[in-house]
């Protein structure tokens, strides 16, 4: 997500990107991660400051990169003309807006890699989940994981993600 923001707001626009994607990781994929700054010398040029959120896989015995998230100063608004303040007709009293880069899923396959590991769930030599530990897939990831000819399951997935969602509305 490219999030707009003011030299004031810079900070707590910063903080909500990284609160965003960490709860993402933890409440929708049932992930337990943890949040590092990256060193000043390994950051991208655009960048005045950069966050990772790392993932742990146990069976792997490694912590991967799930997100990144950036602040980019006004780097980007710089390059594309981005700017705010009030309307006059000399442009330059406009200052240039600042700009926070979240990248929530750096890499798929790691991702569901680490949900696989993360959860304990076993694959039969199709790819496929094994129905003893269908129920430790998170709901989000159920329907894609399904294969196109189990229909039951298809079917049960999608009635306990609506059941959630009719859950989640009504609290």
């Amino acid at each position: 997500a490219l999030r707009f923001c003011t030299a004031a707001t810079a900070d707590a626009t910063f903080a909500a990107a990284t609160s965003d994607a960490a709860d993402f990781l933890r409440r929708t994929l049932g992930l337990d991660v943890q949040l590092v700054d990256v060193p000043a010398a390994r950051l991208p040029l655009r960048a005045t400051r950069c966050c990772a959120l790392l993932g742990w896989m146990p069976a792997s015995r490694r912590a991967v990169t799930l997100a990144l998230c950036t602040d980019c100063g006004d780097f980007d608004a710089r390059r594309f003309g981005v700017r705010y303040g009030p309307r006059k007709l000399d442009q330059r009293a406009k200052v240039f807006a600042r700009t926070v880069h979240c990248v929530i899923v750096a890499d798929v396959s790691t991702l569901l890699l680490c949900v696989a590991e993360s959860h304990a769930i076993a694959l039969d030599a199709r790819g496929r989940v094994e129905r003893a530990s269908w129920e430790r897939v998170p709901l989000a990831l159920r329907a894609s994981l399904v294969a196109p000819d189990d229909r039951r399951a298809l079917e049960e997935s999608r009635r306990v993600a609506a059941a959630a969602a009719a859950t989640a509305a009504a609290a």
